[in-house]
């Protein structure tokens, strides 16, 4: 089973982490198949822009935890988060289209791409305090900025989440958040 989905359509390629049984939990092999996805679209001329999504119920639930707890050093944990590093760093725009948990490295996901469009079930937990771990070491530029605006998030640190229904009233940036109903 691809672990990574990917389907252009005038000019639009959809990239989606497809492996549901695990709430398309970023693993080693689902950031090869990314990594190689972004080279093609990036090679591909006809492709101006990219969506990333997650294979339902869950836009992603985070950093399989198996290969976290192995991470014993620096490149070995830089090798985890290195699908949305890629994301965050490819020339494409992107759009996240959130369907559903935006977990941890999931959230971070989003956090990559130049928008955020969250459907009405998305939802977005940072889980670093609860499992020992700081936003800082995983996302591009920290989790308290966000990718398009580079405005202070103040839930990352927080540990609460915060539902596409009710945004937070403080510190979000406007511009990135888009609610439609699913």
């Amino acid at each position: 089973m691809a672990l990574v989905l990917t389907e252009v359509d005038d000019g639009v390629a959809t990239v989606t982490l497809n492996h549901p049984e695990v709430r398309n939990a970023v693993s080693l092999d689902m950031n090869h198949e990314l990594d190689a996805a972004f080279d093609n679209l990036e090679a591909d001329e006809s492709v101006g822009a990219v969506v990333l999504t997650g294979t339902p119920p869950a836009f992603s639930a985070g950093a399989n935890l198996d290969e976290l707890l192995a991470a014993t050093n620096p490149k070995s944990l830089s090798s985890i988060y290195a699908g949305f590093l890629r994301v965050a760093h490819t020339p494409l725009p992107t759009v996240a289209a959130v369907n559903g948990p935006a977990v941890g490295a999931g959230m971070n996901f989003a956090l990559a791409c130049d928008v955020i469009v969250a459907g009405s079930k998305a939802m977005f937990e940072s889980r670093f305090l609860q499992i020992a771990s700081t936003p800082a070491a995983a996302t591009p530029g920290g989790c308290a900025t966000s990718a398009t605006a580079r405005q202070p998030w103040p839930w990352c640190y927080s540990g609460s989440g915060s539902m596409a229904s009710r945004p937070p009233t403080s510190g979000w940036p406007g511009s990135a958040w888009t609610t439609m109903a699913s």
